[in-house]
């Protein structure tokens, strides 16, 4: 991963925050293994600022990131978060994911259901149904559940659901 690609990373995961001038030049010095003595030679900035910088820097992106981020752990721990979202955008996108035919004998046959009464529409249930639409499309960054069971008697409208 290039300091580009990890900042790319980096704007997309401190929205709407962004990173100060310092804070960048900071990051990709630190990326490519150089001191804070030679970061502050080549900034003009004092040396203490730049350790400042970077120790606030390294706390907002242990916030983000989820995991403990250091000088000395820069690298790794971006490389592993950015592996983290290749995982997760390929689930997104259903790559690896098996589709399974069912053979005919797990096939399930036609019931006729006779008399069942109609259902139109659900009256009551707008929290379970919340909860069921948060499990299958979540608006925030969790994953999709891949399967629910709807259990219940007869005639109380889960085949409505559809």
């Amino acid at each position: 991963m290039t300091p580009d690609e990890a900042l790319a990373i980096l704007d997309e995961s401190l929205k709407p925050k962004v990173l100060t001038q310092i804070q960048e030049f900071v990051f990709r010095q630190t990326w490519i293994g150089a001191s804070y003595a030679a970061m502050a030679e080549q900034s003009g900035y004092d040396e203490d600022y730049i350790k400042d910088v970077g120790s606030r820097l390294w706390k907002l992106l242990s916030q983000v990131l989820g995991v403990k981020v250091t000088k000395n752990t820069l690298t790794s721990a971006l490389g592993q978060y950015g592996r983290g979202l290749e995982a997760r955008e390929r689930v997104d996108l259903g790559v690896n994911t098996p589709t399974i035919s069912p053979t005919p004998a797990q096939q399930a046959t036609q019931i006729d259901w006779g008399e069942a009464m109609e259902v139109y529409g659900f009256q009551g249930r707008e929290a379970e149904l919340q909860q069921l639409r948060s499990w299958i499309a979540p608006t925030d960054k969790n994953i999709p559940c891949r399967l629910v069971a709807i259990l219940g008697m007869g005639g109380i409208g889960k085949t409505a659901l559809t």
